[in-house]
Formats: C-alpha cells, structure tokens, sequence
C-alpha cells in the first residue's frame, strides 16, 4: 500500500482536488467501496492511510452530507490513535491526521507546523516553502476552503471524539507520536475559532485544555510553546473557556509575557486576563526611575538592552555597559554603570544585540565594526573588522551586517571579507530588518523591500523629485508583529505611516479639534473629574498621582481626534494622527509605541488604538537621538544629544470595579453631570 502515499506530494491544494476527482472518476462507487471494503480488512499501519484516502474523496462531496464512507473512515483514524498497544498503527494515523490539513512543501512534507506558528504571529517563511506565482492566491484559497471542510467533519464526528483520541495520543510514551497528535490537536482547536457554532467545544476543553497547559509551562523549544499558546488562545473565544482557562492564569501568565513582544495572540491573551470583564479602568502611570549626565563622552548616539545590561554608545566612541534591573531599591539600583569601553576611536552610532546569541555589535565612525562577547561579569571584544566606510544604523542577521554608509546606497558585509552595496540609486536615512528582509527609508521619502537571500528589491513607496524633497525623507522605519512602521518628515508636519505586509497603508498628519491644545486639557479635566468622585466613594481605592482613561467611554476620546477608517482592500488610509514634532528615534512595544522628537519630547501613543497618551519633556535644549526597550519591555531607555540616559517605566493597568452595572452608569452620569 505504499502508493497510496502519493496523494501528499503535492504543494497544490487545487491539483490534489484534480488528482481526488480522477480517482474517483474512475467509478465512484466501485473506488470507495473498494477502499472501504480493504479498510476493512487491512492490518495495522495500513488502515490510516486507506482511511484518509477515503476520506478526501468522499469531501469531494458537500460535506454537511452524511456518508458512510466518512464514518467508517474517521472511525478507523479514531480507534488508530487510542491503540496505544500497536505504536506504529497510532504513529501511521498521527502522520495521516497531518496530511489531511491540506498544505505540503515541495517534498510532499505537511505544512501544519509551520502554518500554525504563522498563524501565531511567529513568521517562519510558511510562503517560502510554497509555490509562487500568479495563482498563489488562488491556491491559498483553495487550501482554506479544503482545510475547513476537513476541520468541519473532524471535530463534528461524534461531537468531537477526535480531541479525546489526540488526548490519548498526546498521552504517549513515543515522542513522535506525542508530537504529531501535539501539532494536529493544536490545529483542530484553532479551527474551531473559524468554524460555526457546533456546541463542541466543552469536550475540547475536558480533553485538552489542562495537557495543553501543563506543555506551555514545561516546553524548552520556543516553537513548541509558541504552539502550545495558540491551542489556548482558541480557549477564550466563550465565556465557559474564559472561565476554564482563568484557573490556570497565574501558571500561563508568565510564559505570555515572555511572547507579548512578538505575537498578538500573546497580547490579546493577556488583555483577556487583565480586563476579566467590561466593567474595567485603564489605569495609565509613568514613572522616571533613573537618568545619568554622561556628557563628558558626548552625545549620547545609541542604545540597546539585553536581558539585565544596558548599552550606551557616545560620539567620543565610548561604550557604557548599565545594570538595567527593575528593581524597587532605588535610582542608582535601575541605572549602575558597570564598564566602560574606549576602543573606538570615533562615535559609536550604532549599537545592536541580535535575538540568537549573548553578543553585541557596534558600528563607528572609525570605519569599523566590532563584535563584543557579553558575560555576566563584563563586555570584551573578540573581532574587529575594517569595513571602510562610515557605519550607521547597523544590523546584524547570520553571517551579514548591513549598515548606511557615508553616501548612497546599503552595504552588505559578510564576516568573510564580502561586500556590496545595494540600492546605490537612493540616500537611505534608517534601515529595518525582519526574516530575511531588508526595509530601507530614503532621504526622498521612498521605501524599498529587498530580499536579501535573492536580491531582488521592490519599491514599496515611490520617492519624492521636489527641489525640496530633504522635508519629505523618513527618519525612522521598525517592523512589530508584521506592522511597519515609519516616521516621516514633511513640509506641512511629521507624518506616521502604518504599512501591513506588501499592503501598505498610509497614515497622514491631521489637525486636533483645537490647535492651541484645549483638547488636550479637556482631557485633563476629565480626568481630575473622574479622581474627584472616585473620592467620594469611600471603598473605592484612592488612585491620586495616576492619569486615568476609562475604557468604558470611548465616546470621550472621539471628541478629541479626527479618526478616518478606510477599507484596506480599496483604499490605503485607515486612520490619521498627528505627531507635533519632528521624530528622531521610535520603539515598538506591545502597547506602545514612542516616539522620540527633536525638540526633546517624548510622545507615547497607544499601539492598538493609535491613541495619545501623553507628551513629556525630556531635555529643555536638547533632542531624543536614540531609545530601547528592555527584554520585558517594562523599561525604556532614552538617549538624548546632551549626553543623558534617562530610565523610564511606562504601565497600563486594568481596575476591575466591584459594582453593579446599575451603579457603573449612576457613576458615569456623576461624571458627566458634575460642575467644575
């Protein structure tokens, strides 16, 4: 029965149906009865592959159909997966299981694993390993409609038997067998939060639900809790798995925190968790822990966190190495200078600790780059390499470092000697890097994506030929969960674009309802409104010194912006802001994002939202250059032209109010109605 098999070496979902329909063309009745008549018979390892044959043909057909094909056939995967006496029977219906998704690489391998971790926000090249071409999309369709179907009939069978057979799998002594009924399990409960309504998914929480945990807290392999995390976030789509998964929240809690900074289903977990119910406050407080005067070395040029250090690069090209520690004991215990390095001999501009490894990078104005080893004493450099030219915005992936030059164009350096230069057409000004891919802004306000494994570039935003095209050049680019984010300047003001894949959109300034800023006290007012009553009620918790938004009343923030929501698939704008100075530098949390001006002003604008949450002043005369985020991300570290590094910890909190939704609105009427 080996060729059998051949059924899965295709990447073409549309060409696997073709294949289907000419088996079963051949006679339907006679072909599947056949199938069924040996399903019936066969031994062992054999009977899962003939079942998911059948299985396949018989979809070819509507599949809210009954059909006894369909039922003896995932009968058969069922009764395969729980026969924990035969291994290869269980291991042959796991793999078969994994090959009913629909998705396969070039070498007829199942996709699942890799799909789920895209669908997770973590981008493994899942596209890479498919076909391109001009019926990509097409395909991509026809793979969804066939995974849907065969999630549909899977979960339905018996109202949902499946996941108490992968619950016996996942029990098993064979580590392939765990792996596979883990990834399959995994994916059969994502989909349920893209099929209808079947009153199934009581049983899949019985079965799963506390394994699941249980793997998210003890797995070692990012990709494997990566996994893990997506299988319960199909948990809190109702308010029974809400429930359920709220038991084990201090246990996931932790493990979520650790992934919030790159997936959104992280985030929206814990938003999940913090929020409990409508009835919520955000509470917004910020907090500065440290600041040190380091210009005796200049100005302050870069910045980068790594676990507990923090790094500073100066235009004397001294390299600081900090304490960075969140810790409650005091200034001088967040900020401690620890070593001092004074091997370049010009400006450090650039700074950077790849997520692989425990080294950090830097790029100078001495035309070099060196590669230091971090400890958990100190810092020593191991390389220097002689790139002859300027280094600005260096980056660092595998084996290349890319970085501005002092003219036109990209370097590309290898660590074998390699080098050369991309896009020599273009003034680039900031450079992003993610998975292979190389974002360039440019002094005429273009952007290009170039692959740097096949070279080719492609112009994502056309270029300005004005006389004064220097006004429209992007300052700043970053990409966070596959969002890319720019910071413009323009003749008119600063611009913010949010860009989304090969689908980039336009974010264009806008003007406040009141250019001398009353808004914005309006918002002060309501603030000091709501603290007033809060102050009346005598069991409420005092929250003087915070500034508070009240989630429950967005009608408030509408008053203030000019919001434009437009459909993406037609036109390119989705929403406006407007940021009131020049940006110089930008850090991305999972919240947040800030921006760092040069009239020395640090705007904090909610990430989700796009929504301003407050303007500080960071330096009277001088300019933020340069900002990081700690691992965490409850730290940001500011650079500024004056030679300071400043600590500062930004929070969002949620209050859950212990009242009644009668007295909720009795309060929010008191809100409204109070006279100042």
């Amino acid at each position: 029965m080996p060729g059998l098999k051949l059924w899965s070496l295709s990447t073409r979902r549309t060409f696997n149906n073709q294949i289907l329909h000419i088996i079963k063309d051949e006679g339907a009745y006679s072909t599947m009865h056949t199938l069924l008549v040996h399903l019936q018979t066969a031994h062992g390892d054999q009977s899962p592959i003939i079942a998911g044959l059948l299985l396949q043909l018989d979809l070819l057909l509507e599949p809210r159909k009954m059909s006894v094909y369909r039922e003896e056939a995932i009968d058969n995967l069922i009764l395969c997966l729980q026969n924990s006496d035969s291994p290869s029977t269980q291991l042959a219906a796991a793999d078969t299981l994994l090959t009913l998704q629909g998705r396969f690489s070039y070498s007829g391998k199942p996709l699942v694993r890799k799909f789920l971790l895209k669908r997770a926000g973590i981008d493994k090249h899942y596209r890479t390993t498919m076909r391109s071409g001009d019926d990509q999309e097409t395909m991509e369709k026809a793979a969804q409609e066939w995974e849907k179907k065969m999630a549909f009939v899977l979960v339905n069978h018996e109202a949902g038997l499946i996941f108490e057979a992968l619950a016996e799998g996942l029990k098993s002594r064979h580590a392939e067998i765990c792996m596979e009924c883990f990834v399959s399990a995994t994916w059969l409960l994502d989909m349920l939060t893209h099929l209808p309504e079947m009153g199934i998914q009581e049983m899949a929480r019985i079965c799963l639900l506390k394994r699941f945990v249980s793997i998210f807290k003890s797995a070692k392999d990012r990709e494997d809790k990566t996994i893990a995390m997506l299988a319960l976030s199909s948990f809190i789509h109702d308010p029974d798995g809400i429930r359920d998964i709220t038991i084990y929240k201090k246990d996931i809690s932790k493990g979520l925190r650790e992934f919030k900074k790159s997936s959104t289903v992280a985030f929206e977990m814990l938003k999940v968790f913090s929020e409990g119910s409508e009835s919520s406050i955000e509470l917004w407080n910020h907090k500065e822990l440290a600041q040190e005067d380091c210009s005796i070395n200049g100005v302050v040029l870069s910045i980068t966190c790594h676990k507990d250090k923090i790094f500073s690069g100066h235009s004397d090209g001294t390299i600081k190495i900090w304490t960075g520690k969140n810790t409650s004991k005091g200034k001088g215990s967040v900020l401690r200078l620890t070593q001092e390095i004074q091997e370049h001999t010009k400006a450090v501009t650039s700074l950077t600790v790849p997520p692989s490894g425990n080294t950090l990078y830097s790029g100078s104005h001495d035309k070099t780059i060196r590669v230091w080893s971090i400890n958990k004493e100190d810092v020593y450099c191991e390389e220097v390499y002689d790139v002859k030219e300027h280094v600005n915005n260096l980056l660092v992936a595998n084996n290349i470092a890319c970085f501005i030059p002092q003219g036109a164009g990209i370097k590309i350096n290898s660590w074998n000697g390699e080098s050369k230069l991309l896009n020599p057409s273009k003034v680039v000004k900031c450079l992003a890097l993610v998975n292979g891919r190389l974002y360039s802004g440019c002094l005429d306000n273009s952007i290009q994506d170039i692959d740097l494994s096949s070279g080719t570039l492609t112009s994502v935003q056309s270029g300005s030929r004005k006389l004064l095209a220097k006004g429209n050049r992007v300052n700043v680019l970053q990409v966070h969960d596959g969002l890319i984010y720019a910071a413009c300047s323009s003749i008119e003001g600063t611009a913010f674009k949010v860009m989304h894949g090969s689908s980039w959109v336009t974010v264009l300034p806008v003007i406040f309802s009141s250019s001398n800023g009353s808004s914005w006290v309006k918002v002060h007012r309501w603030s000091l409104w709501f603290t007033k009553i809060l102050d009346l009620i005598p069991s409420f918790p005092k929250l003087h010194g915070w500034s508070l938004w009240f989630s429950l009343c967005n009608t408030f923030s509408t008053q203030f912006f000019l919001k434009k929501i437009w459909d993406a698939s037609t036109y390119d704008l989705v929403q406006s802001i407007s940021l009131t100075s020049e940006v110089r530098t930008m850090a991305i949390s999972s919240e947040f994002i800030y921006f760092g001006c040069k009239t020395g002003t640090l705007e904090v604008w909610c990430r989700n939202k796009l929504v301003k949450k407050e303007a500080l002043q960071i330096g009277s005369n001088s300019k933020v250059l340069c900002m990081a985020l700690d691992d965490n991300e409850d730290l940001l570290v500011i650079g500024t032209s004056d030679g300071k590094v400043q600590v500062n910890r930004f929070k969002l909190y949620f209050l859950k109010l212990f009242y009644n939704n009668f007295r909720l609105h009795v309060l929010l009427d008191l809100i409204v109605c109070v006279d100042l």
